[in-house]
């Protein structure tokens, strides 16, 4: 079996994928695949030899325009509830994805994944797809919700894949997602019916700087990079000027204090602290103020001049 997307190919690995794989898997970006580490070349070729004969559910994520397999993709039927006997229904898939990190950030795994499901779901009887993702792995969790994927839960300490310094287990806290193939049909009906708000975009001269400064102040991380373009966490979008300029033909007008991005930080004191310790240049609107209902709220620019408030809790 071979999928095709607009950019990539997903297909059955070649035992002539394995110095591919390899550049992914002697490092697993994350700690669920550790045990799949290659130590060398040699490793990769005899797991293409393992992995040559499966056609259904194991795919290489290529891409299409080089060839060049850039991560993999899995999933296998499984039994809704694993105590039931041998004939029950396998109905249920919890799919794994994995990419090169060089290609990350870049869509492709959103890609690959709504293609794998839209598969599982009409080819191979899926009723059900849920998947695991570390609480630490906020892009993974954006790609399920992105997929339409509903969060189930979060397991605390759930399951170990390394150990601490001192030999012990490093459990992991893991969320749950799954979609249902109603709910995933659903979706692919309303894709043209309904329009949805996806986030606010700001203007900045250097996506590269303003991802520093977001990640250091409040955490985001780079979902999606698409030269001068980046969609971060939280539903955040970031344009380069010079695209922003070319699309609209209008200036930019910095410090225009029309609207503003507004987090919540329960210790802001040290938020604040953090802030001057990192970007002593920050032009504040208003220093910290405590409100007649209690809230504490601080007020500035950031360094293209895009007003940020931060305030505790309410």
């Amino acid at each position: 079996m071979i999928l095709h997307t607009d950019r990539l190919i997903l297909r059955p690995f070649a035992e002539t994928d394995a110095e591919d794989v390899f550049e992914y898997l002697h490092e697993p970006a994350v700690n669920c695949f550790a045990c799949m580490k290659l130590d060398a070349l040699d490793d990769a070729k005899a797991e293409m030899k393992k992995r040559v004969g499966e056609t259904e559910y194991y795919f290489a994520i290529v891409l299409k325009d080089s060839g060049k397999v850039i991560g993999e993709i899995d999933a296998y039927p499984e039994c809704d509830d694993p105590q039931e006997d041998a004939n029950a229904v396998k109905d249920t898939f919890s799919p794994c994805w994995m990419l090169n990190l060089n290609y990350t950030g870049k869509g492709y795994a959103f890609e690959a994944a709504h293609a794998f499901f839209d598969y599982l779901f009409n080819a191979k009887g899926a009723r059900r797809i849920y998947a695991y993702t570390e609480d630490y792995n906020k892009p993974s969790q954006h790609l399920c919700e992105k997929l339409g994927m509903r969060q189930e839960g979060l397991f605390k300490e759930f399951i170990s894949f390394v150990k601490n310094p001192d030999g012990t287990p490093k459990y992991e806290n893991t969320y749950q997602y799954a979609i249902l193939k109603k709910e995933w049909e659903s979706l692919r009906q309303s894709d043209n019916k309904h329009i949805a708000y996806k986030g606010t975009l700001i203007v900045v001269r250097d996506c590269r700087r303003a991802l520093r400064f977001y990640n250091d102040m409040f955490g985001l991380e780079l979902v999606q990079d698409n030269d001068g373009n980046m969609e971060l966490t939280e539903h955040i979008y970031l344009q380069e000027s010079r695209y922003w300029t070319e699309f609209t033909q209008k200036s930019i007008i910095a410090k225009s204090n029309q609207s503003e991005l507004y987090f919540e930080a329960p210790e802001i004191e040290k938020l604040i602290a953090r802030l001057e310790e990192l970007y002593p240049e920050t032009e504040y609107v208003n220093r910290l103020m405590t409100h007649s209902w209690g809230q504490k709220t601080v007020r500035f620019y950031d360094p293209d001049g895009n007003l940020i408030e931060v305030g505790t809790p309410v």
